[in-house]
């Protein structure tokens, strides 16, 4: 009797394996093009405590959201800013907000005092 009950166990719980990894697959892809198109527009508008003080490096983008797939704009030379916090986007990378838009943090040339430490 165990035996049956063992062979009917191992192929529908490698079958839910299966199902769910091809399902994990498929959802990551959409999930990462709707999470894209989502963070574009935002704007923190909370108090941070641990806002940081520093220099964006010469041609930093300043982001409408943490992605490089949000419009924004191209700052010629290094531009002092406060930044009131940070996330991590779907890609992995690290942004930092500032009242002129997100910015990448490989685009941070130095800190002046630290980085902010709160996240959005």
């Amino acid at each position: 009797m165990r035996v049956n009950k063992l062979r009917k166990l191992v192929p529908a719980s490698m079958a839910a394996a299966a199902l769910v990894a091809t399902g994990l697959t498929g959802t990551a892809a959409a999930d990462s093009a709707s999470v894209t198109a989502a963070v574009c527009g935002w704007y923190p508008t909370d108090d941070y405590p641990g806002v940081g003080h520093g220099y964006s490096a010469a041609g930093a983008w300043y982001r409408t959201g943490p992605s490089s797939s949000c419009s924004g704009t191209k700052y010629s030379g290094t531009k002092a800013e406060q930044f009131e916090c940070k996330t991590v986007n779907s890609a992995g990378n690290t942004w930092y907000f500032s009242y002129d838009g997100w910015v990448y943090s490989g685009n941070i040339a130095s800190w002046i005092d630290n980085a902010p430490t709160s996240y959005c």
